[in-house]
């Protein structure tokens, strides 16, 4: 999971609520990171300071089989495809703001395939019906309060 912040939790959790084996949780907020490892993570990773590729690779002893990218930073989509094993996939969520730029030589030759879940159609309504359960309860997912009043600059702004 490259990116933990709301969506990425509720991404997380539904992987959770689908039995994954492992979820790596690659994330520079140290305070998304710890809710991630709260909720279940496996491990938690920083890429500000270590090869997060190169140590999923190290845990996994291999590849993930499926990466999920939630980030909106475009050099973080290169990333996720390269933690896939051979035909793996990654999964982007993020409404990308600035064009990301991948190498699509490496993905020819090893099968890798990269798709989109727009609006979260593919999932929207499982991840909803978990928090109506309450397997997933909204309050648990949250890293931080934003008033109303600044929404726009410390929320949906956010750098």
């Amino acid at each position: 999971m490259f990116g933990d912040g709301p969506i990425g939790l509720l991404v997380a959790e539904s992987l959770r609520a689908a039995c994954a084996a492992e979820i790596y949780v690659v994330e520079v907020s140290e305070q998304r990171a710890a809710k991630g490892l709260e909720l279940g993570a496996t491990a938690a990773l920083d890429p500000t300071k270590e090869a997060v590729v190169e140590r999923i690779k190290e845990l996994t002893h291999g590849d993930v089989d499926v990466a999920f990218e939630v980030t909106d930073v475009p050099v973080v989509l290169q990333q996720a495809i390269d933690s896939t094993r051979y035909e793996g996939e990654t999964v982007i969520f993020s409404l990308w703001e600035k064009p990301a730029i991948i190498e699509t030589i490496g993905m020819v030759f090893t099968g890798k395939v990269v798709r989109e879940s727009v609006c979260y159609r593919d999932i929207f309504s499982a991840v909803m019906d978990l928090m109506w359960n309450r397997f997933s309860p909204a309050e648990k997912l949250a890293t931080k309060r934003i008033t109303l009043d600044n929404i726009v600059e410390k929320g949906l702004r956010r750098s």
